[in-house]
Order: structure tokens, then sequence, then C-alpha cells
């Protein structure tokens, strides 16, 4: 039997950047699109520190944003949000365990449906009694960091 390695030794290698070098320029990519949502356009990249720094300008400059990133964030989370997502769960194959499953696997999904009907989870406010992570609040979120980090 092969011996199982610590858990310390396999969160190392899932977050070591030199497994997948690709994974370290991606979250270049992901941190400067956030940067530039939030406004942050005259950035530079510090290779020595390996993070983004606002440029050394006079203070007196005007340094004029155009957020075109942000304007095209919300019209791709306007369009994804008002479509009506719906999950379809098909057979791998044309056998009658294969359809089966999927058959069973729909009527979990409008079981799942119908129980939870747009909240998530037991956390619910002591104001409204509402619960306070609806599922189109995770939606919003969820849209938003897959629109800006393309990930």
């Amino acid at each position: 039997m092969a011996e199982e390695k610590p858990i310390i030794d396999v969160v190392n290698d899932l977050f070591d950047d030199n497994q997948n070098p690709i994974r370290k320029v991606m979250e270049r990519i992901w941190f400067r699109n956030i940067l530039y949502y939030l406004g942050e356009q005259w950035i530079d990249w510090i290779v020595s520190s390996n993070t983004f720094r606002r440029k050394s300008t006079h203070p007196l400059m005007p340094t004029p944003v155009s957020n075109i990133i942000r304007d095209y964030i919300r019209t791709i989370k306007a369009m994804i949000l008002n479509k009506k997502m719906s999950i379809r769960i098909w057979p791998n194959s044309t056998e009658e365990e294969d359809r089966q499953a999927a058959e069973l696997g729909e009527n979990l999904l409008q079981w799942m449906d119908t129980e939870n009907d747009g909240y998530l989870g037991c956390f619910h406010s002591a104001h409204t009694g509402e619960s306070l992570f609806s599922r189109l609040s995770i939606r919003r979120k969820a849209i938003s960091s897959v629109s800006i980090s393309g990930q």
C-alpha cells in the first residue's frame, strides 16, 4: 500500500507556483482587471515585489480614466442575470441504467429547487427573517468574479 502524503504537503503542492507557472501569470491578469474595474488604471507592474503600484506622476497632473471594463462587466452581468438558466442531466449512454440515473438526477434537481426556493443555507436576518444569502445575490457575485477574471 502506498504511503499517504501529509495534508501540509498536499496543500503546499496545490499552491506551489512551480507546479503551474501559468497560474501566476493568470493571477497577475486577474488582479490587474480588478484594479481596472475599481478605477485604478494608472498602474505599473513592479517585478521585484510582484505587485502593482500607482504610477509616479506629478500630483497636479490629471489622470483621466475611461472605465470601459466596468461598463463591459455590467453589460455581461445584466445579460446573464436576465436569462432563465436551467440545469439538465443527460444520460451518458442509451443504456437503461444511465437513463434511470439521469432521470433520478433530474428529480433530485427539481426537489432541491423547490426545497430551497431561492435561498441558500439557514442564515437569516434578525430584522426581516429572510435569508441573508439569496441565490440571486450569489449569482451576481459569481458573475462579477467570472466576468472580471475571465475564469
